[in-house]
């Protein structure tokens, strides 16, 4: 049967089939990257597990990327205005320079990810959200969030 359930298998290429679905006015370079993402605004990426994706300069305003694990993904200079990124796993991403004018990250994972020099985020849309010492914000912003992991002692 494998290691993987028919109904893990059944998700798996359903994920394949709706990103490649998204991506098919994309255009691919040879090393699977995006060349130019600007079609990505109000599209669905819920669920998918597309981590380490490199979107800089993407245009996603509006777009619902909730659920979606975004690990380890390129961000710099995107436009998430609007955008739902609830749930979402964005460990590790580098959200530099993005615009993220009301986005919603509630209960997101936003552990060592980079939202330095982001416009727009506001500490209310951020509810329940995982947050590390490491996570970087822009000047000023206090998240406001308690952080979560191992308790430090003196």
């Amino acid at each position: 049967m494998g290691f993987f359930s028919k109904r893990s298998r059944r998700r798996a290429a359903e994920q394949d089939h709706l990103l490649d679905y998204v991506l098919a006015d994309q255009d691919i370079d040879a090393n699977g990257k995006i060349e130019d993402p600007k079609d990505l605004e109000r599209e669905s990426l819920r669920y998918l597990e597309i981590a380490g994706a490199d979107l800089r300069h993407a245009i996603l305003r509006y777009a619902d990327l909730s659920d979606t694990d975004l690990s380890g993904a390129d961000l710099r200079n995107a436009d998430l205005s609007w955008a739902r990124l609830d749930r979402a796993n964005l460990t590790g991403a580098n959200l530099s320079r993005a615009r993220m004018i009301d986005a919603t990250l509630r209960d997101a994972d936003l552990t060592d990810a980079d939202f330095s020099m982001v416009t727009g985020l506001l500490p209310e849309c951020m509810k329940g959200a995982s947050i590390s010492e490491n996570t970087k914000w822009p000047s000023g912003f206090s998240p406001d969030i308690p952080r979560r992991g191992p308790l430090l002692h003196d």
